[in-house]
């Protein structure tokens, strides 16, 4: 797939919380690296990470501001809480493609957020 592909399958799944996507969209041995550093490894792990986002809240807004070639995407991003508040902002992620597939992300957001 293609890094257009890519994106417009990954950012609206993850908005329906629809982890399925994740084995169509990250190869078996991706890595995820967290705006805060956070590192998930292997696509069980980045599912696990996904399961626990879509248990704590909901993915309010994460909407492709440009992307920018095939290795980058600048996005807005929202997320609400179940428990209280929200975040908000803008960022955006890195990524490697090997064999039609996410092979690495890495995610940088805006610093006063």
């Amino acid at each position: 797939m293609t890094a257009k592909v890519l994106i417009d399958t990954l950012f609206p799944a993850c908005k329906v919380k629809d982890a399925t996507v994740l084995s169509d969209v990250f190869n078996e041995d991706a890595v995820f690296i967290t705006h805060s550093g956070a590192t998930y490894r292997g696509l069980a792990q980045i599912q696990e990470y996904c399961k626990t986002l879509f248990f704590e809240g909901e993915i309010r807004a994460w909407d492709v501001k440009r992307l920018l070639d095939e290795t980058a995407v600048e996005w807005y991003y929202k997320y609400q809480f179940n428990y209280a508040g929200s975040v908000s902002y803008d960022g955006v992620s890195l990524f490697e493609i090997r064999n039609g597939k996410i092979s690495l992300w890495r995610d940088f957001i805006q610093a006063d957020n």
